[in-house]
C-alpha cells in the first residue's frame, strides 16, 4: 500500500487521521488501560514542555503529539511519539525525556492543569489550533530546519510548523511508513517505536492523586521532590525534535 507524503495530507485528511489514530490508540482489550496510559504521557509531555504556558500553548503542544500520531512517519501510540528517541539517551524528539528534566517533581497545580489539557485534547477528536503542525521551537531560537516547513503560528512562547508540500516531517522515520520500517528491522523498529513504561511509572508515580476523587476531597500533600542542582534549573533550549541534545 502507498504511503502518501506528508505534503499531501489536507487539513481535512489530517483531522480524519487524527480522530483514527486515537480510536486506533484506544482499541483492543485492555483500552481502560491503554487510553490511561496514553493520558498520563501526554499530560507529563504538556507538563514538562509547555507547564509554564496559557491553557492555549499548552494544548498547541499536545496537538502536536496527536498530529504526529496521526502521521504515518512516526509511532503509532501516544506514548510512544512522546518517548520517541529515549533509547538513544540522544534526539529525543522531546527534550524532557532526555536531558533529566523527569527527575524534577511539578507542581500538583501544574500536573493537574495538563492532565485537563490531556483529557480535552484527547475527547476533541481533531487539532483545533495547529492543525496539521508535527513541530514547534521557542521563540527565543532559530533552528536551520525551519526553513524546510511552513509556518502555522505562533502560541504563548512556541512557534509551530507543518511540512511543506511533499516534504518529509522533520523527526520522523525517513521513507514515511514507521510500522513497515519496523516489520522491516524487528531490532531497531521496535525499539524506535516502544516507550519506557518503567520511566512513566516512576514519573506519574509521583502525581498518583491527581485526577482521582471529588475536585473537594481533601488530600494527603505528596511529599516535595528533592531540590535540583543548580545548573538543572538553568533554562534549557527547548526542541521537540532533539536539536538540544545534538
Amino acid at each position: 500500500m502507498a504511503v502518501a507524503g506528508p505534503g499531501q495530507i489536507t487539513a481535512r485528511a489530517q483531522e480524519t487521521g487524527f480522530a483514527a489514530a486515537l480510536r486506533s490508540d484506544m482499541a483492543g482489550p485492555s483500552a481502560a488501560e491503554d487510553k490511561e496510559d496514553s493520558l498520563r504521557c501526554l499530560t507529563l509531555a504538556v507538563a514538562y514542555e509547555a507547564g509554564n504556558q496559557s491553557r492555549e500553548g499548552q494544548q498547541a503542544v499536545a496537538e502536536v503529539v496527536l498530529n504526529r500520531l496521526a502521521h504515518s512517519a512516526f509511532p503509532k501510540t501516544v506514548c510512544g511519539v512522546v518517548w520517541q528517541g529515549w533509547q538513544r539517551g540522544r534526539g529525543c524528539q522531546f527534550t524532557f525525556v532526555c536531558d533529566g528534566a523527569l527527575s524534577r517533581r511539578l507542581s500538583d497545580e501544574t500536573i493537574s492543569a495538563a492532565r485537563a489539557v490531556a483529557m480535552g485534547t484527547l475527547a476533541a477528536g481533531k487539532p483545533r489550533l495547529v492543525a496539521g503542525a508535527l513541530n514547534y521551537h521557542a521563540n527565543y531560537v532559530s533552528p536551520a530546519w525551519a526553513a524546510n516547513l511552513v509556518r502555522v503560528g505562533r502560541i504563548g512562547a512556541h512557534i509551530f510548523y507543518r511540512p511543506l508540500p511533499g516534504g518529509s516531517p522533520e523527526g520522523g522515520l525517513p521513507g514515511g511508513d514507521a510500522q513497515a520500517q519496523a516489520a522491516a528491522s524487528d531490532s531497531t523498529g521496535a525499539r524506535w517505536a516502544q516507550p519506557d513504561h518503567g520511566m512513566i511509572m516512576r514519573a506519574y508515580a509521583r502525581y498518583s492523586r491527581i485526577g482521582q476523587g471529588s475536585a473537594g476531597e481533601n488530600r494527603e500533600p505528596l511529599a516535595p521532590a528533592p531540590s535540583a542542582p543548580h545548573d538543572a534549573q538553568e533554562p534549557k533550549v527547548f526542541a521537540p525534535w532533539g536539536l538540544a541534545l545534538r
